[in-house]
Protein backbone atom coordinates (compact mmCIF):
# COMPACT_ATOMS: atom_id res chain seq x y z
CA UNK A 1 0.00 0.00 0.00
CA UNK A 2 2.81 2.42 0.90
CA UNK A 3 5.86 2.51 -1.32
CA UNK A 4 9.14 3.36 0.39
CA UNK A 5 12.54 4.11 -1.10
CA UNK A 6 15.78 5.40 0.35
CA UNK A 7 17.80 7.76 -1.84
CA UNK A 8 20.54 10.23 -0.89
CA UNK A 9 19.69 10.26 2.84
CA UNK A 10 16.01 10.83 1.98
CA UNK A 11 13.35 8.34 2.95
CA UNK A 12 10.54 8.78 0.42
CA UNK A 13 7.04 7.47 1.14
CA UNK A 14 4.44 7.32 -1.66
CA UNK A 15 0.82 6.85 -0.65
CA UNK A 16 -2.45 5.56 -2.17
CA UNK A 17 -5.08 7.99 -3.46
CA UNK A 18 -7.26 8.15 -0.31
CA UNK A 19 -5.72 8.66 3.11
CA UNK A 20 -8.86 8.27 5.18
CA UNK A 21 -8.78 7.17 8.81
CA UNK A 22 -8.97 3.44 8.05
CA UNK A 23 -6.07 3.58 5.58
CA UNK A 24 -3.92 5.72 7.88
CA UNK A 25 -4.53 3.28 10.75
CA UNK A 26 -3.24 0.48 8.48
CA UNK A 27 -0.12 2.31 7.29
CA UNK A 28 0.90 4.26 10.40
CA UNK A 29 2.70 1.36 12.06
CA UNK A 30 4.53 0.56 8.81
CA UNK A 31 5.66 4.18 8.38
CA UNK A 32 6.83 4.59 11.97
CA UNK A 33 8.63 1.23 11.92
CA UNK A 34 10.50 2.14 8.72
CA UNK A 35 11.47 5.51 10.20
CA UNK A 36 12.85 3.80 13.30
CA UNK A 37 14.82 1.30 11.19
CA UNK A 38 16.37 4.01 9.00
CA UNK A 39 16.75 6.85 11.54
CA UNK A 40 20.57 6.82 11.51
CA UNK A 41 20.84 6.93 7.72
CA UNK A 42 18.03 9.41 6.96
CA UNK A 43 18.27 13.19 7.11
CA UNK A 44 14.98 14.05 5.39
CA UNK A 45 11.62 12.30 5.28
CA UNK A 46 9.58 12.94 2.14
CA UNK A 47 5.87 12.29 1.83
CA UNK A 48 5.06 12.14 -1.90
CA UNK A 49 1.34 12.79 -2.34
CA UNK A 50 1.31 12.66 -6.14
CA UNK A 51 -1.59 10.18 -6.28
CA UNK A 52 -3.43 11.44 -3.18
CA UNK A 53 -6.85 13.01 -3.66
CA UNK A 54 -8.06 13.01 -0.03
CA UNK A 55 -6.48 13.25 3.42
CA UNK A 56 -8.17 12.88 6.78
CA UNK A 57 -7.21 14.38 10.12
CA UNK A 58 -5.55 11.04 10.89
CA UNK A 59 -3.01 11.73 8.15
CA UNK A 60 -2.41 15.21 9.59
CA UNK A 61 -1.70 13.52 12.93
CA UNK A 62 0.75 11.15 11.21
CA UNK A 63 2.56 14.17 9.73
CA UNK A 64 2.85 15.72 13.21
CA UNK A 65 4.13 12.46 14.69
CA UNK A 66 6.75 12.08 11.96
CA UNK A 67 7.76 15.73 12.16
CA UNK A 68 7.91 15.81 15.97
CA UNK A 69 11.44 16.36 17.19
CA UNK A 70 12.83 17.00 13.74
CA UNK A 71 14.50 20.16 12.53
CA UNK A 72 12.54 22.46 10.23
CA UNK A 73 12.18 21.00 6.72
CA UNK A 74 13.21 17.50 7.79
CA UNK A 75 9.70 16.44 6.78
CA UNK A 76 8.93 17.59 3.25
CA UNK A 77 5.54 16.99 1.65
CA UNK A 78 5.66 17.05 -2.14
CA UNK A 79 3.35 16.80 -5.15
CA UNK A 80 0.36 18.09 -3.22
CA UNK A 81 -2.81 18.78 -5.20
CA UNK A 82 -4.54 22.15 -4.68
CA UNK A 83 -7.46 20.45 -2.90
CA UNK A 84 -5.20 18.61 -0.46
CA UNK A 85 -3.11 21.77 0.02
CA UNK A 86 -6.26 23.58 1.23
CA UNK A 87 -6.55 21.03 4.06
CA UNK A 88 -2.90 21.55 5.04
CA UNK A 89 -3.37 25.32 4.90
CA UNK A 90 -6.56 25.28 7.02
CA UNK A 91 -4.68 23.24 9.63
CA UNK A 92 -1.75 25.69 9.52
CA UNK A 93 0.63 23.01 8.30
CA UNK A 94 1.89 25.25 5.50
CA UNK A 95 3.67 27.20 8.26
CA UNK A 96 5.12 24.09 9.94
CA UNK A 97 6.27 21.91 7.05
CA UNK A 98 7.74 22.52 3.63
CA UNK A 99 4.90 21.69 1.23
CA UNK A 100 5.39 21.67 -2.54
CA UNK A 101 2.42 21.74 -4.88
CA UNK A 102 2.02 19.25 -7.68
CA UNK A 103 3.15 20.67 -11.02
CA UNK A 104 -0.05 21.12 -12.99
CA UNK A 105 1.60 22.20 -16.26
CA UNK A 106 0.16 20.02 -19.01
Amino acid sequence: MVKVKLEDKKLVFSFPNRLDTAVVMEIETEVMKKLEEEKKSVKTVVFDLKDVEYISSSFLRLCVNVGRGKEENDLVIINVSPIVFKVFKMAGFDKIFKIELLDWNF
